[in-house]
């Protein structure tokens, strides 16, 4: 009789032993990335264009969801983002070669972004086939974005983004 509740603990502790060290690898295994990337880009000047979002909120998870509006809190499009190459220039300013999925379509972007020193501006160019090679400011593809930050603008138009998970 002992020696048959010895092995139910036994294996009692076993089956605990098993549950804790899967919690720990499942957690270590899905962490978060940290890119400079991350984060609420916002341009108003977009707010009145089809083709282009005025709030894209990259983020650590891999996913980038867009806004029509700044002001939006309804997302247009939202879909994957994988990183190819990044790396530092000689100016501090950090570049990424990555791709992007819109959810729903079957159509990758190649994309080609430049994030400023400082971590503020974001600018990028796409193409259709490939990686641009370079940013052109006068290409139809070129955007431009500004990182949104609690004390670069407190609210937009009345309520804050971060609300509602935006």
């Amino acid at each position: 009789m002992k020696q048959e509740k010895i092995w139910v603990y036994a294996a009692a502790v076993l089956v605990l032993g098993f549950a804790l060290s899967g919690c720990a690898v499942r957690q270590s295994t899905h962490r978060l990335r940290t890119e400079e990337c991350f984060g609420i880009w916002v341009n108003c000047t977009y707010n009145s264009e089809d083709k282009r979002a005025a709030k894209i909120i990259y983020n650590p998870d891999m996913t980038w969801t867009a806004y029509k509006t700044d002001s939006s809190f309804q997302p247009r499009w939202r879909g994957t983002i994988s990183i190819i190459e990044k790396w530092h220039d000689k100016q501090g300013n950090v570049w990424y070669k990555i791709t992007t999925n819109q959810l729903g379509i079957d159509i990758i972007v190649y994309e080609l972004w430049k994030i400023n020193k400082s971590a503020t501006i974001i600018e990028g160019t796409w193409g259709a086939a490939c990686i641009p090679k370079e940013i052109d400011p006068s290409s139809e593809s070129y955007t431009i974005y500004y990182r949104y930050t609690s004390s670069s603008q407190a609210k937009i138009s009345g309520k804050n983004i971060l609300d509602d998970n935006v």
